[in-house]
């Protein structure tokens, strides 16, 4: 009788286990297919404005009637060694008064972008929120006396525009040494726990925020975690910066005005501002060539969407809250761009193909955008691997213009630009094809003697992301190594990867299709050569076209270096005996 009860506990206790482990498995692939669902509906933001404003923009780049040509003037305290109790005294002075939060939202939404970020609090400590934590706000320490920020979130609110927040790990205010030259102060308990009751405050008291722009500071790991999941906690579907470092973040953010020369799988942004000189407002930045400016910042944009980023424009108001004439000349003339281009910008997909002499594109269901940053010397532009039909052929900033059919050289697609007028700023093509997107690979390796198919390390798409601690030591980190081929024999082929150990990695996914196989590396050896047959076998099937792709398996988080240097991947053909 005994015994039966034992075993009937332990088949209870059994079946409990194994329905804890199915809700848990269940519970994160639903929670993996939400957090899916907010990066893309992130990524289809695309554009935004970013807004450096603060006491510091009251003393317009100058200090003591000099003009302070180092560093950048939204930290002007720190480069002109202000003291803080001097510094603290501009709060009694700033009183913005021509500060319209609607024309700022109608600016953006004539700009062609979806949402705002506005610096909540920058490394001065000044905040420009109501804050309970500190008297050090725009509302309690200003003649102003008003929350800049809930006026800017009901505009946005109002005008169906999209807000972010800015918010500094470091803080002068609370005890940080100003140090510009790097920002990198470690986070004490004190500031810690400051920023943990303001980030409550901005996530609760201000609506929907789309985006949490955390900036320097060098947190611990468990810092950066418990900053990430205090937005998480109040508003899940926030994303987070990648500068909240120790890669806790929800998209990858690039240096200050850096655009990548390659895509990027994971969700990533690139922050820039008008001057590369500086963010805040700056008096005597001269202002000229407002169409070559323009037309930079509008190429810049494509760019970065092409390669599958979103793009966050700075401006720097002026003390009193209005926005410097040149700089609404140049969002607008962005803007009048973005209007005949709009489709091709938005709701679309990055850039297919592996490298384009002449620009960049993007695609939808339908159409392939072709962006023209170096006319073709012989008016002929060549879309390399273009496999569908074209059905229509359009220059998408003047449809009047006819363009001839296309011709076909090989897989390539030809188009004739002769007699068309380019665009000042950029031209764009317009494709429409037919059916499901195919495009041919640049690059593809072939069997070689013996149908040996070796593929080395240049004839690889290297996934490129970011990764590190904080803003000095990130740096970038290749996730995966894909490659294309086709054998000339169809049957089994067993694998040989060379390489060296660049970092620990225990696991490694090989996959050639829906095939795949999961292998270990000899970590005991260090950071040192390798060579490995994963004991097994794939099927290839002569003259087809194969997909190889090389990952670490189940990496840390989605920015971890896949840990090797390939050298390469052979695929030998085994004889019909098997061996």
């Amino acid at each position: 009788m005994n015994r039966v009860f034992i075993w009937r506990a332990h088949l209870l206790r059994s079946t409990v286990v194994c329905l804890l482990l199915i809700n848990a498995i269940a519970g994160s692939i639903a929670q993996a297919a939400t957090d899916d669902l907010y990066d893309r509906t992130w990524r289809d933001l695309r554009f935004g404005l970013f807004i450096h404003w603060g006491l510091y923009s009251m003393l317009a780049g100058e200090w003591d009637g000099q003009p302070v040509t180092v560093g950048y003037s939204e930290q002007i305290q720190a480069w002109a060694k202000i003291p803080q109790e001097q510094y603290a005294q501009l709060a009694k002075q700033f009183n913005p008064t021509r500060f319209d939060p609607d024309a700022i939202v109608d600016l953006a939404r004539n700009a062609g972008m979806r949402y705002i970020v506005l610096t909540s609090k920058h490394h001065d400590g000044f905040s420009m929120f109501h804050t309970a934590q500190s008297k050090y706000n725009v509302v309690d320490a200003t003649p102003y006396g008003k929350d800049v920020l809930l006026e800017l979130a009901t505009a946005c609110r109002r005008k169906g525009m999209k807000l972010g927040v800015y918010y500094s790990l470091i803080d002068w205010a609370e005890g940080h040494d100003p140090q510009p030259d790097h920002n990198s102060n470690p986070i004490g308990s004190h500031i810690e726990q400051l920023s943990v009751k303001q980030l409550e405050e901005l996530m609760s008291n201000y609506g929907e925020i789309v985006e949490l722009w955390f900036d320097m500071g060098s947190p611990t790991p468990e810092q950066s975690k418990l900053y990430a999941d205090t937005v998480h906690r109040l508003q899940p579907a926030c994303r987070v910066s990648g500068r909240v470092w120790n890669n806790q973040g929800d998209f990858i953010v690039m240096g200050d005005n850096r655009i990548p020369d390659y895509k990027i799988a994971d969700p990533w942004q690139t922050p820039a501002s008008i001057y590369r000189e500086t963010w805040g407002y700056r008096r005597w930045k001269k202002r000229d060539d407002l169409d070559g400016k323009s037309r930079e910042l509008t190429r810049n944009l494509v760019s970065v969407v092409s390669r599958g980023g979103v793009y966050l424009l700075n401006i720097g108001p002026r003390g009193d809250g209005s926005i410097v004439a040149f700089e609404v000349d140049v969002l607008n003339g962005i803007g009048q761009w973005v209007k005949r281009h709009r489709t091709a910008v938005f709701d679309t997909r990055p850039n297919p193909f592996d490298h384009l002499d002449w620009g960049e594109a993007t695609t939808s269901d339908s159409t392939l955008y072709c962006f023209i940053y170096d006319w073709p010397e012989n008016d002929r532009l060549r879309v390399p691997g273009l496999l569908n039909r074209a059905t229509g052929i359009r220059l998408l900033s003047n449809p009047a213009e006819r363009l001839d059919p296309p011709r076909r050289d090989g897989h390539d697609l030809i188009i004739d630009l002769a007699g068309l007028s380019p665009d000042p700023i950029l031209t764009v093509i317009a494709i429409d094809y037919q059916d499901e997107l195919r495009i041919r690979p640049q690059r593809i390796v072939y069997p070689g003697e013996n149908d040996i198919v070796m593929i080395g390390a240049e004839d690889c798409i290297h996934s490129h992301s970011r990764a590190g601690g904080n803003y000095f030591q990130q740096k970038t980190s290749t996730t995966r190594e894909t490659a294309y081929l086709e054998v000339v024999r169809s049957g089994a082929y067993r694998v040989q990867i060379e390489g060296e150990i660049t970092s620990p990695t225990a696991r490694m996914t090989i996959e050639i299709d829906d095939q795949h196989v999961v292998f270990r590396l000899p970590t005991e050896m260090g950071t040192a050569d390798f060579r490995l047959e994963p004991s097994v076998t794939f099927h290839l099937q002569a003259g087809q076209l194969h997909k190889l792709t090389l990952r670490r398996d189940q990496p840390d988080y989605p920015q971890q270096d896949i840990g090797i240097q390939l050298k390469t991947v052979t695929l030998v053909p085994l004889d019909h005996s098997g061996q």
